[in-house]
């Protein structure tokens, strides 16, 4: 055609143009038609220049197979039928992709793998089959879902802890101390319901190995609990309701013959059981050695009172050295100073919660607690995620106000006595403040000076003892 433009001329047109030029020409395009198709469409022979729908057809044919990406085509050469290949075969490949990039499939074992097979041998599914079932279901599997608990491999075994209750319901028997282990025992929420269980309880029991989609190992049966079996447990009084009175019993710590500063607290003033007393040093003195005395006299004149010895930021030299001395006549809890602020709480709180529950069943039990002022100092680092730092210590104080008053003589029931250790001029405002709020709420204070020697040479004019917050102990003073 001697009036039809040149390809040269119409590629330097734009887009636009060759479309304006492609309608004066009655060249039906695509709309969305590339430019090299515009000017085929244009060029192309009369013969070949459709006026309807085949124009139309055939250039958004080529539009979509310029704008689709290069492939290469597979054919499949038929077969004879008795060798055709099922349908649900052609679907295969697109399985197995997603199957292999599960970061679980790697981990998968043989034994499981045969059980797949088996499974879907079981269900009438032949073996090329077996690979399409859904990956949800695979996934189900290897996370151990659905599974009957008999079929847990392992025997079952004596368990014997502290219970941990979390605010959810559940709980943990804490089998190797107050601070969470691997062998730890998980009760379950009904479990804690039907025995009425609460944190601190004694349990003894039975429990299964873990199953594969657990942690822990889980209660399956509760012998004891606080060394009575629970269905013979009476209705237990709570702790908070239970009326708190003066101490009316003494709990003397030197004998006849004896000196020192443990003759001389009895001489002034005899603790109570139920008291809450402080021991309170200056500067670098350290009132630790008049702990380990007092546990060594509570555990020798008074083996029917309970006695816990809490170390808290202690020391591991020292608490090796406690533990060694009490092994028979008492038991230490302890988290060293290079644990962190959580433990130290967690240690505390769980051995605090473990005598309510023994003074609600009658017992009398003496905590001899080194130190209260570290116990302070870890509310407040403790508290730093949850208030700002102008209120952590004021959030501390409360805190370590709630612990030291869960000491008490209790009405028709049993007691806790704890005498703590605290520190005062250490430079650290924070020990002063708490020592100051503490002294309120204690009845008894025995204060070792700067300078006095070990506690083996005390006598009673080297130990002053406040007396103005005594208790119904006039008898025996």
């Amino acid at each position: 055609m001697s009036d039809m433009p040149d390809r040269a001329l119409l590629e330097s047109k734009e887009r636009d143009e060759l479309l304006q030029i492609a309608a004066a020409l009655g060249v039906e395009v695509a709309p969305r038609a590339r430019k090299n198709t515009i000017i085929g469409a244009i060029l192309a022979p009369e013969g070949e220049v459709g006026t309807g729908k085949e124009a139309s057809d055939g250039s958004a044919e080529a539009d979509a197979a310029s704008d689709a990406p290069a492939v290469t085509k597979r054919t499949r050469t038929p077969t004879p039928p008795a060798d055709a290949t099922p349908a649900t075969g052609a679907d295969v490949p697109a399985e197995q992709p997603a199957a292999a990039s599960d970061p679980g499939s790697s981990t998968e074992s043989a034994a499981e793998a045969e059980g797949e097979a088996g499974e879907a041998a079981d269900s009438g599914t032949s073996a090329p089959d077996a690979p399409v079932a859904e990956e949800g279901n695979r996934r189900s599997r290897r996370r151990g879902r659905g599974r009957d608990d008999t079929q847990i491999v392992g025997e079952t075994v004596h368990c014997d802890g502290l219970l941990d209750l979390r605010d959810e319901g559940y709980g943990f028997l804490r089998t190797n101390g107050p601070l969470p282990s691997a062998d730890d025992v998980y009760v379950a929420a009904r479990q804690v319901r039907q025995y009425d269980l609460r944190r601190g309880d004694r349990i003894t029991g039975v429990s299964r190995p873990a199953a594969r989609s657990e942690r822990n190992p889980a209660l399956l049966r509760l012998d004891t609990l606080n060394g009575e079996p629970p269905p013979e447990q009476p209705e237990r009084p709570l702790f908070d309701d239970l009326t708190p009175v003066l101490p009316t019993d003494a709990l003397p710590l030197g004998g006849e013959q004896s000196a020192g500063a443990l003759a001389a607290i009895d001489r002034l003033s005899l603790i109570g059981l139920g008291s809450r007393g402080l021991l309170t040093a200056s500067g670098t003195r350290s009132a630790s050695p008049l702990i380990a005395s007092m546990a060594a006299a509570v555990g020798d004149q008074h083996p029917d009172i309970h006695l816990i010895v809490l170390l808290i930021a202690e020391r591991p030299e020292d608490v090796t050295d406690m533990t060694r001395r009490l092994e028979t006549s008492g038991e230490v809890l302890a988290s060293t100073f290079d644990r962190p602020p959580e433990e130290h709480l967690a240690v505390a709180e769980l051995t605090l919660e473990r005598t309510k529950r023994m003074a609600e069943a009658g017992a009398d039990v003496v905590i001899l607690f080194d130190g209260l002022t570290r116990l302070a100092r870890a509310y407040a680092a403790g508290g730093n995620g949850r208030h700002q730092p102008a209120d952590a210590v004021g959030a501390a104080i409360t805190s370590t106000l709630r612990f030291f008053g869960g000491a008490r003589n209790l009405e028709d029931a049993g007691s806790i006595t704890m005498v703590a250790t605290t520190r005062t001029s250490t430079g650290n405002q924070v020990d002063d403040l708490v020592a100051a709020r503490l002294r309120e709420a204690a009845n008894l204070e025995i204060a070792l000076g700067e300078g006095l020697p070990g506690v083996a040479e005390l006598d009673a004019g080297e130990v002053s003892l406040d007396g103005d917050r005594s208790f119904s102990l006039g008898d025996h003073r």
